[in-house]
């Protein structure tokens, strides 16, 4: 006689059509979701023991069906939580900084009057936590480009991220990024440059952006520099227009560099589980 398999909770077979709805919503509405981390990382045990399960009665498919909802689930619990923890307080109101220190986190950009353009990370800025995220426009006259990872020191004014003229596609732009604030620098000065892990991180994304597209000039080079490490710098402000007008920003807005990354630990991670 053979011994009848046990039956999944409710939990887990109730649990796919919902991320399924909440997916669907949040494609029809045209916005990102924002699922509670809490919920996430609830399916994440009910689906494990699914995948332990099918694993044991040799289903291969359901055992990767339900593998592939853990590492989901474990995703969005953790960009979740790690959401809103890094969600910024916004500057409400402009006031004069002194002596800001921050610390360039991306490749800076030209604004549409050719002045350079960075996203920071806040080391110590009055009146703001240390890690919050910052736009600096630095001044005229600046020729080379700042890099990434360059620590600086900021005196200028400090206002809210967007104004009543910033258009509703920048606004989300700069939400996703998680920017705070804003700063109209007068007068800058460098300071030295970030160690450890992110130091190296600057530096092999600075060896890479020497190296791609070699034997290019122009925007050519600039969209393969894009497409292999994000940095869209270079590319020139008709450019980076037509690119957006055309739906196509997201080839440069994602780096190959990381994607190739995550491709690399996901094979790993399934090879050590014994999915081939």
């Amino acid at each position: 006689m053979s011994r009848r398999r046990p039956r999944a909770p409710a939990l887990l077979r109730a649990a796919p059509t919902l991320l399924v709805a909440l997916l669907a919503l949040a494609i029809a509405t045209g916005s990102a979701l924002e699922i509670p981390a809490w919920i996430s990382f609830a399916l994440v045990a009910p689906a494990a023991w699914a995948w332990r399960l099918a694993s044991r009665s040799g289903q291969a498919t359901r055992a990767l069906v339900a593998l592939a909802f853990v590492v989901l689930a474990t995703g969005l619990g953790w960009g979740a939580a790690r959401g809103s923890a890094l969600r910024p307080i916004p500057v409400e109101t402009s006031r004069s900084v002194s002596g800001a220190l921050v610390t360039i986190d991306r490749p800076p950009s030209h604004d549409r009057r050719g002045r350079w353009r960075a996203l920071v990370v806040a080391n110590r800025v009055v009146g703001l936590r240390p890690g919050a995220r910052l736009l600096v426009d630095l001044p005229g006259g600046v020729n080379v480009p700042p890099r990434p990872g360059m620590r600086l020191r900021v005196d200028g004014v400090l206002r809210p991220p967007t104004d009543a003229r910033s258009p509703d596609w920048w606004a989300a732009y700069l939400a996703r990024l998680g920017v705070a604030g804003r700063i109209r620098a007068q007068q800058v000065t460098e300071v030295g440059h970030r160690g450890g892990l992110a130091g190296v991180r600057d530096r092999w994304r600075e060896w890479v952006r020497g190296r791609a597209g070699d034997g290019l000039a122009g925007d050519t080079k600039a969209l393969v520099s894009g497409m292999a490490i994000g940095a869209t710098e270079s590319l020139s402000q008709d450019a980076a227009d037509e690119l957006r007008t055309t739906g196509l920003w997201h080839l440069v807005a994602v780096s190959g560099q990381n994607v190739a990354l995550v491709s690399i630990s996901v094979i790993v991670l399934l090879g050590a589980l014994g999915v081939r």
